[in-house]
């Protein structure tokens, strides 16, 4: 016992002691009862034999967070009511992740002369491995277990989230959460365009469908990391051996209304064949933004001629864009800009549209932009006066340059214009009266 602890004796010996146990090194420790009256002092050499303990507090955890992914960092850590006690003092030890199997060393330390980790912790990275918990043990040099079976009962049960009183082991709180960390790059994805796919925490050799999740918290779904269950596979993969998947997957994206037309969070949601379209809770995901986009048919045209413009990932829910040929923006005010009014697109129900427009009578010849500004604001939309493409488009007025895209490709072809072509055909005419023409 620590200073502090008593012992009443009624008939020479002591039944009920009373005193906080010290936070001392593991092992044997000898205890020390002196006298009130009469001052004599008997130790009993290694009587109390110290086991560790690591957690469950509601102060702390041992591990700084104890739920992520791949290439996250944690902290093993010794803290006043938390985290690891009474190792051996002064004795160097490995942090190992996966302790029964596939095991490997991710940190090292030596423990302090009480027997905890030194202040403020021995951190450690995440290493790539399968979803699901996993065991971070704490081993000797030798790789003997500081923790498994000396635990008693009681200290086995982790009290933090994510864990439950259902998941018990014989190391406490050293319990790690393994989830899938997953990427898509680019980060700003367009509609047309490959996302590519990457990331690692599956299941290994699983099979996976990648569906557009949600993105909002209205019933049934509940923000990132859900799905609906009618909602259509986009791909399939196999997971590699060691959870991560495979090289060269990736996902096109096709027509998808954006809410924020500059920008909307979207997630592509990872299930296994057996969850896909039935349940809505995600086993990975990841994390892009969804943009507007669009294109003309043509790169270059005189005055008067007709362009089509078509757009993809425009808000739904409403919206009306107008647009606006010589495009400038203020450079006080974002709402503002300078340019001329050439035509609107009204979205479908997917945020595509299409619309044709003349080049106005007496543009001035040279390359300028066009671009799609916000007129009628659509459901939690960008505001009226946004300019939703990124980038303005670009079009020189001149001659006739005409460009055929769909949302992956473009084949152009140049030409001279309309009006320069009638002269020879009328003086073919002049030349063969006779000759029947068609128009």
């Amino acid at each position: 016992m620590v200073s502090g602890g008593t012992c009443t004796t009624t008939t020479g010996t002591c039944s009920t002691v009373a005193g906080q146990v010290p936070d001392i090194a593991g092992g044997a420790q000898n205890a020390v009862v002196t006298g009130a009256l009469s001052g004599v002092v008997v130790t009993s050499t290694g009587a109390i034999t110290y086991h560790p303990l690591v957690g469950p507090t509601t102060a702390g955890q041992a591990l700084s967070i104890n739920s992520g992914g791949a290439g996250q960092t944690s902290v093993l850590r010794t803290g006043v009511g938390y985290g690891v006690h009474g190792l051996l003092a002064n004795t160097v030890y490995n942090i190992v992740w996966n302790a029964i199997s596939g095991s490997s060393i991710v940190g090292t330390f030596t423990s302090t002369a009480t027997g905890g980790v030194p202040i403020p912790g021995t951190q450690f990275t995440v290493p790539s491995d399968s979803i699901g918990l996993h065991i971070v043990d704490i081993q000797t040099a030798a790789g003997a277990s500081a923790i498994f079976g000396s635990l008693l009962l009681g200290q086995t049960v982790p009290s933090e989230t994510p864990f439950s009183s259902a998941d018990t082991t014989g190391f406490g709180d050293l319990l790690f959460n393994n989830i899938a960390l997953l990427q898509a790059a680019p980060s700003v994805a367009v509609i047309g365009s490959p996302e590519a796919l990457s990331g690692s925490g599956l299941s290994g050799g699983a099979s996976y469908v990648v569906a557009l999740g949600c993105n909002n918290n209205v019933a049934p779904c509940a923000g990132k990391g859900t799905v609906l269950t009618n909602a259509p596979a986009l791909a399939t993969f196999t997971a590699t051996s060691s959870g991560s998947v495979p090289s060269g997957t990736s996902i096109t994206l096709a027509d998808t209304p954006t809410t924020l037309e500059t920008g909307t969070v979207e997630y592509f949601s990872i299930q296994t064949d057996a969850h896909y379209g039935v349940s809505t809770t995600s086993d990975a995901y990841a994390q892009f933004v969804l943009a507007a986009s669009a294109n003309l048919n043509m790169t270059s045209a005189p005055t008067g001629h007709p362009v089509v413009i078509t757009a993809h990932a425009l808000n739904s829910g409403g919206a009306v864009y107008n647009i606006v040929f010589n495009y400038v923006q203020s450079s006080f005010n974002s709402l503002s800009y300078t340019g001329t009014t050439v035509g609107v697109i009204a979205p479908n129900s997917v945020g595509a549209g299409s619309a044709t427009f003349n080049v106005p009578a007496g543009a001035a010849t040279g390359a300028t932009t066009v671009q799609l500004v916000v007129s009628t604001q659509g459901t939690n939309g960008d505001a009226v006066g946004t300019a939703v493409l990124d980038t303005p488009l670009s079009i020189t007025v001149g001659s006739v340059s005409t460009t055929s895209c769909n949302t992956t490709s473009c084949m152009a072809a140049t030409g001279t214009q309309l009006r320069e072509l009638r002269a020879p055909i009328a003086a073919s005419r002049a030349r063969s009266p006779t000759t029947p023409t068609h128009q």
